[in-house]
């Protein structure tokens, strides 16, 4: 499945507020496009995933909010959103890990999703919190295998 037919199912799960990115298809932001471009060139490893660039091209970010239950965040360049490159945190880890998502779900807690930088393709997951701080753990091989889990499982 392309990245525009999960979109359209994401934006159809309750909670869900998506972006628009200079190359979304009907309404593009081309204000946008230097901004992501800038981080592309400056986290070129992250172009290995066609589809996370599509995502970011096109849509820009995205998250679901149910609280209390339910919340993800997928981080871009959106208002309602964490904004990849200007909110405090880490995203590049010292292990390479890359974290491009953070979702809370009630049972669970916090569980953040990234990209190996420097080792083998593909999302891995891991458990946020402080008194969890474990190692990351292979979750599937492709950011849209990732946002079709993600669909399929609402949230």
């Amino acid at each position: 499945m392309d990245i525009h037919s999960l979109m359209h199912q994401f934006v159809l799960l309750k909670g869900a507020d998506v972006g628009q990115g200079p190359r979304h298809p009907t309404t593009p932001v081309p204000a946008l496009a230097k901004e992501i471009e800038d981080f592309f060139h400056f986290h070129p490893f992250l172009r290995r995933d066609s589809g996370y660039v599509d995502f970011i091209e096109g849509y820009a970010g995205a998250g679901i909010s149910r609280e209390p239950e339910l919340m993800v965040d997928i981080y871009g360049f959106i208002p309602s959103g964490t904004h990849i490159v200007k909110e405090d945190g880490i995203r590049l880890d010292e292990r390479g890990y890359f974290a491009f998502c953070t979702t809370y779900l009630d049972n669970l807690g916090d569980v953040g999703f990234a990209f190996d930088t420097e080792r083998m393709s593909g999302i891995y997951q891991w458990m946020v919190g402080e008194h969890l701080q474990g190692d990351y753990s292979w979750y599937c091989s492709t950011f849209l295998e990732w946002l079709e889990r993600l669909i399929r499982y609402e949230g």
